[in-house]
């Protein structure tokens, strides 16, 4: 049942922590965008002046540059966030692994101890396997103590800790230290007592009963089931240091998604680049051409040289346009000045005939009076 418990416990956890960690992302991106859009109509309209004095073979080598720099700064983005990301999981991993290599010395300690100390009551018979029944509890007594300072002393690797503890596993770890720390030296005087009790220059078999009744109310006491409550409060400890590792885990693979992630739309938006630039810059050079064409031939139909091209551009197409306004302008005041000219000589033409015409009268009259 607390098995049960501890993976429900842990399922719910780990959800909770994911709705968290989107919904901060959600409100970051949220920012950013609204942040942004203000800028997006300045930053538009200063392209849109820079790119109108680019010539055509500037404006090609820009779009390509801007091509293939997306992938390159896209990849590179992706590389560095993910490595980021890879840092503080690392970082994550190894404060938990620390957590599960103190707490996994401490309870082999505590185990090592009380087995050995149990196995004394079966060798008190025998004096060599007896003495190194004492070496090894002594040994495992010393580590005990070493570990357990450590433990006190970093509160369970969590002390000082630039990594952000899982609610609740600093609890525990300050509940361990403040219900147990008595039991720890309680149990290590035992072990002391035991070892004085059987060094090999003092030992002699009539010593054997007393200390067979104190091995017995050592193991029979209420310290061993204190101890077993340390290792069981212990066990709780090392589930959370697991969940943390998981956790790290988990945050491992979302930096290798985020990198993929990062990178594929990098491509992508490479693409779309591509695509809308060359859209772009087809437009950029059919459509001044167009216009000039439909110009032309309007004024082909109509020899309307008034008309003019509408310059959009300062590049070769824009120097072009204005060549054509000029000329269509200059033909337009030949044109003009050849109008005046007709209409001037029409004009004499008129005035000389009706001249010719009033002379040729007055030479009929005068022939018609002789």
């Amino acid at each position: 049942m607390q098995l049960e418990y501890r993976l429900v416990y842990h399922c719910a956890f780990e959800g909770m922590i994911k709705i968290m960690f989107w919904k901060h992302k959600l409100g970051i991106l949220r920012q950013r965008v609204n942040n942004f859009l203000p800028l997006n109509f300045l930053i538009v309209n200063r392209i849109q002046r820079v790119t109108r004095r680019l010539k055509i073979r500037r404006k090609i080598i820009c779009g390509y540059a801007v091509i293939l720099s997306i992938p390159v700064v896209g990849t590179t983005a992706g590389i560095l966030i993910a490595e980021y990301y890879q840092q503080q999981a690392r970082e994550l991993e190894e404060d938990a692994l620390e957590e599960i290599h103190l707490i996994t010395r401490l309870q082999a300690a505590l185990l090592q101890t009380r087995t050995h100390k149990q196995q004394l009551i079966f060798v008190l018979d025998k004096p060599k396997q007896l003495q190194q029944e004492r070496s090894d509890l002594l040994k495992y007594a010393v580590e005990l103590e070493r570990v357990w300072f450590e433990f006190k002393s970093t509160e369970g690797n969590t002390k000082n800790s630039e990594i952000e503890e899982l609610p609740g596993e600093a609890e525990r770890i300050k509940h361990i230290l403040e219900h147990h720390e008595g039991s720890i030296k309680a149990y290590l005087g035992e072990a002391t007592e035991i070892t004085k009790q059987i060094e090999p220059f003092s030992w002699k078999p009539e010593k054997v009963e007393a200390v067979h009744k104190l091995l017995v109310n050592c193991n029979t006491g209420s310290l061993p089931l204190q101890i077993n409550h340390l290792i069981d409060d212990l066990s709780g400890v090392t589930h959370w240091a697991y969940i943390e590792y998981e956790l790290a885990e988990q945050h491992h693979r979302t930096a290798q998604v985020l990198r993929v992630e990062i990178i594929a739309g990098s491509i992508a938006l490479s693409v779309g680049l591509a695509t809308l630039l060359a859209i772009y810059t087809s437009r950029a050079i059919t459509q001044p051409i167009q216009a000039v064409t439909t110009i032309a031939q309007q004024v082909t139909q109509d020899a309307n040289f008034h008309r003019q091209v509408p310059v959009t551009t300062e590049d070769e197409i824009g120097v072009l346009t204005i060549s054509l306004n000029t000329l269509m302008q200059r033909v337009a005041q030949y044109t003009q000045q050849l109008e005046l000219a007709r209409q001037t000589l029409e004009q004499r033409v008129f005035e000389r005939t009706q001249e010719l015409e009033q002379k040729n009268q007055q030479l009929l009259q005068t022939h018609a009076e002789l």
